[in-house]
């Protein structure tokens, strides 16, 4: 139970940091939804891209890291730099995502 708790831990952590200062982040569950599939797609034994090869666990979890990190830093970057509304870039990038 509890190593199943982990990554919502994380992510709680991260939104508790946004919410202090002032934000708000409504694309976390369609992150973790494209992380997740984008995970399966590639680590899946039989029908995956990497099918029963020792480099699938890796390969998934890089996919995975890069694909939230391209996503977060989207959203960071119209929010930082071009200075849009937090709440309308992650309603956009949950829109976008689902």
């Amino acid at each position: 139970v509890w190593t199943a708790m982990i990554p919502l831990f994380i992510v709680a952590i991260g939104q508790t940091v946004v919410m202090v200062s002032g934000g708000i982040d409504l694309s976390v569950t369609s992150i973790i939804a494209i992380c997740s599939v984008t995970a399966g797609v590639i680590a899946n034994g039989d029908n995956g891209l990497l099918m029963n090869s020792a480099l699938a666990t890796p390969t998934a979890i890089l996919a995975v890291v890069l694909v939230g990190l391209a996503i977060g830093g989207a959203n960071g970057l119209c929010v930082a730099w071009l200075k849009m509304p937090a709440f309308i870039v992650s309603l956009t990038s949950m829109m976008g995502i689902s």
